[in-house]
């Protein structure tokens, strides 16, 4: 069974800046760690710009501080699919007492040849508060220096993908002000 890797945040003493290391074997980067396992796809499937919403907060209830963002639109490029995301979709985020945004998405793509693709998201975003702090204001922040990961699913009623009612991906996320990017991988 091969080890995991382990996040760990520290501040760079010359650059005062903040800095994500990825530990396991002396690898430096996450993707290094995954696809020296073969467990991940070395390159992205594909890449996804969702434009959202204004952040309508209802809230802090017993599990955390409720949000909602609507994903308005936005596209799907790479080798596996291209296309466009539907408007309807919806990004629904409990900030935990750690401050951890625990986000469940739910959107469609269309293809470019028409075919429909629901895709429900499940990820975390965290990291040190300074840099968390600098996203909500809706500043663009370096995406090395907070953690943003999601695990998709897909389904699919077109059978020249069907291939993706069958996968699990894993994608590395950034934030910006009005869109979310994400590199998807196939775990293998």
């Amino acid at each position: 069974m091969p080890t995991l890797y382990y996040t760990k945040y520290y501040t760079n003493k010359k650059t005062s800046r903040t800095c994500e290391r990825f530990c396991q074997f002396g690898l430096k980067t996450a993707n290094e760690t995954s696809y020296a396992f073969g467990m991940i796809s070395k390159e992205p499937i594909f890449r996804i710009t969702a434009d959202l919403g204004e952040t309508q907060t209802l809230g802090k209830t017993p599990y955390g501080e409720r949000r909602i963002v609507e994903i308005l639109g936005g596209r799907v490029e790479g080798p596996m699919l291209k296309g466009k995301i539907l408007a309807g979709g919806s990004d629904w985020q409990i900030i935990r007492s750690d401050d951890v945004a625990d986000i469940q998405a739910r959107y469609a793509i269309e293809t470019e040849t028409g075919a429909r693709i629901l895709v429900r998201s499940d990820g975390l975003r965290h990291g040190p508060p300074d840099v968390l702090a600098r996203i909500a204001r809706g500043e663009n922040v370096d995406p090395s220096l907070y953690y943003f990961r999601t695990i998709m699913r897909y389904e699919t009623s077109e059978p020249s993908l069907d291939r993706l009612n069958k996968m699990i991906a894993l994608a590395h996320g950034t934030r910006e002000r009005m869109a979310v990017k994400l590199d998807v991988y196939e775990i293998l």
